[in-house]
């Protein structure tokens, strides 16, 4: 069935015609539900591809190679952190304003500008929050060789005994 399948979604044989989706649903192939879920797809992609690669010279995928130069900047940035994946985030959404803005148009999906930019300044505060978690985890004191010390009282990690804020 793979190889009907396979020959179906190229043209068959020698046809040179591509099959089309409901000859392949009318054999009974694959679950219904799937492949409207593919058409549903089909269309975000093609709606979101408009707003991200359009007016590009990078091709249907240029948001994606944009993004990546930029990040190719920033050798020694840990994209794989939370931090760093809310500023990937973050990114997305800059680069889909500054596509629009370039092209002069209007979103396909209703995402515009102004909504762009919230969402970057959304993916901004959570990035700050996951900063100052990072920032929070017991780092060894170059000094005293110890840990951090942290601090139910005010929330924050001290170099110091943990009565010492309590006097504060």
């Amino acid at each position: 069935m793979g190889d009907e399948i396979s020959k179906a979604m190229s043209g068959g044989a020698n046809t040179g015609q591509t099959e089309n989706l409901e000859s392949i649903l009318n054999r009974g192939y694959g679950d219904p539900r799937f492949y409207n879920l593919l058409r549903k797809m089909a269309i975000l992609h093609g709606s979101k591809n408009k707003d991200y690669a359009q007016g590009g010279k990078q091709g249907h995928l240029g948001n994606f190679t944009r993004v990546s130069a930029i990040k190719k900047l920033y050798p020694g940035f840990d994209w794989s952190s939370p931090f760093g994946t809310a500023i990937d985030y973050m990114l997305k959404q800059l680069d889909a304003a500054m596509i629009l803005y370039s092209v002069g148009r209007q979103s396909v999906t209703g995402e515009n500008i102004p909504e762009r930019l919230q969402d970057v300044a959304i993916y901004s505060g959570i990035a700050t929050l996951l900063w100052q978690d990072e920032q929070m985890v017991p780092k060894i004191n170059a000094k005293s060789e110890r840990a951090p010390i942290f601090c139910d009282i005010c929330g924050y990690f001290h170099p110091f005994q943990i009565e010492q804020c309590r006097k504060l």
